[in-house]
């Protein structure tokens, strides 16, 4: 773990916890009232379309899951040219900090994991399936601006279409001294 300066504003003694080539995990205080959290920011300076609205999803879907171990997000907050997504810290160990030796395919088959029931799977399909189709109307959305701004660039290229330039009185009179 590394301490850094801060970097987001309101947030203070931040550390990392994880840096891959798409996220930034930290480690931080927020606010006046220091309350320990976890901050996960895309590592581009200017994600695309297609990392926001992922990146947004992660968030609408963690925060709608009310499942024993998913931690619930607390915002989703502007951060330069897309979000940070803040987490309650409970003190939780990454998983590539945490190494156990000496597990067999037997002893793993022993695990129980919880499984959700299928009131809760209905109501995890539901908010995927809204979010397919949000994602599938916002897609469709850009290609159709898209498809307008090529159109209307054609147009003013060609000629077809032509600016309104309207002449802008100057702010001082030259007759007026």
């Amino acid at each position: 773990m590394t301490s850094t300066k801060t970097i987001i504003p309101g947030y203070s003694n931040l550390q990392l916890l994880h840096s891959s080539q798409r996220t930034i995990v930290y480690r931080g205080l927020r606010g006046d009232e220091k309350q320990p959290v976890v901050i996960k920011l895309l590592r581009s300076e200017y994600p695309t379309f297609n990392e926001l609205v992922n990146f947004r999803n992660q968030y609408v879907i963690a925060k709608n899951l009310d499942l024993p171990g998913v931690v619930k997000p607390l915002a989703l907050e502007n951060y330069g040219n897309g979000f940070v997504l803040v987490m309650d810290d409970f003190g939780g160990v990454s998983l590539s900090d945490y190494k156990v030796y000496g597990i067999s395919k037997n002893n793993l088959k022993n695990i129980l994991l919880p499984v959700p029931g299928k009131k809760e799977q209905r109501a995890i399909a539901s908010i995927l399936s809204d979010m397919d189709a949000e994602i599938a109307a916002l897609e469709k959305r850009r290609a159709k601006t898209q498809a307008m701004k090529q159109g209307m660039m054609q147009e003013l290229l060609t000629g077809k279409t032509r600016l309104a330039v309207s002449v802008v009185e100057p702010l001082i009179d030259p007759n007026n001294t």
